[in-house]
């Protein structure tokens, strides 16, 4: 499929709202005072003395705290009457311009995601992938970040996860990765698949090893929440979220994407993949704080 030129690319930033396609102020990375096995934070005020955490109150007393250290995110086209049929009650599939007949959906690749749960426990590190959509919930009269599924290899970070979000939205499966680097470029390569739903797939990309672009938000614009088991919408949650990024234009980075029979196969149905969006985001150091609304 080659990629295609969507005009409304700022839908993609918003449906994969955890994927960290951020823009903004660049922060340092803070070098944490606890144990080895804490998960590094970033400053989110570099005026203070110390570490300070994300300073809206959407996110006060967190439930999850997640540092990722790669991840890279494109979008693809997909019907919108199927997306439609795949909605809960009260949620409207958002074209991917004004009067399309197609919407775009957000794939986002993780590795290596740890994951601090509220009490100070952590998990993981987990690989996988999520795919996400924007949505209008017309009960609130606003846009979301709604996450079809994500299927990562780890059972506890899925189960913390559940917990928070409600059950069914993350799933076990298998994943592997492949990541290249040389001549200041690093490239990834994400085979994931769940064996209940039948869900494969595979993607590969290459950006700068750099990714000297750095963003914050704080909080992210739009709430988000998981589809869960039966269809069934969980908690909307908000995020603040820091990370190192750069955006590549997919040509550019040889992105590379396969999917059963050109079919997103998820838990509640399938989408037809009409085409590809035109850039590639990688991500590096990217945390994501969250809590439910």
């Amino acid at each position: 499929m080659k990629p295609h030129r969507v005009a409304h690319l700022a839908l993609l930033l918003m449906a994969v709202t955890m994927s960290l396609a951020f823009s903004g102020q660049a922060r340092s990375l803070a070098q944490p005072a606890a144990p080895p096995s804490a998960l590094p934070s970033y400053d989110y005020d570099t005026t203070a003395p110390g570490v300070q955490g994300p300073a809206s109150p959407l996110v006060a007393n967190a439930d999850l705290r997640a540092f990722r250290s790669h991840q890279f995110a494109f979008g693809v086209l997909v019907p919108l009457t199927e997306l439609q049929a795949l909605l809960p009650p009260g949620f409207a599939a958002t074209p991917s311009q004004p009067g399309a007949d197609t919407a775009l959906a957000g794939i986002t690749f993780v590795y290596h995601q740890r994951t601090e749960v509220a009490g100070g426990s952590i998990v993981g590190p987990s690989s996988g992938v999520f795919v996400s959509v924007t949505v209008t919930n017309q009960a609130l009269a606003r846009q979301e970040a709604l996450y079809l599924v994500a299927v990562f290899n780890d059972q506890p970070t899925i189960d913390a996860h559940n917990s928070v979000m409600g059950p069914g939205g993350w799933r076990l499966g298998e994943v592997e990765v492949e990541i290249k680097e040389e001549a200041g470029m690093v490239g990834f390569a994400f085979d994931v698949s769940d064996a209940e739903s039948g869900m494969r797939l595979r993607a590969s990309a290459t950006g700068p090893a750099a990714m000297l672009n750095h963003s914050r938000f704080d909080p992210q614009p739009a709430p988000f929440r998981f589809l869960n088991a039966g269809g069934q919408a969980g908690p909307a949650s908000r995020a603040a979220s820091q990370s190192d990024n750069q955006t590549v234009p997919a040509a550019t980075a040889d992105l590379k994407f396969k999917a059963n029979g050109g079919k997103l196969v998820l838990p509640g149905g399938s989408l037809t993949i009409t085409g590809l969006g035109p850039n590639v985001s990688l991500v590096r150091w990217g945390e994501v704080v969250s809590k439910v609304e």
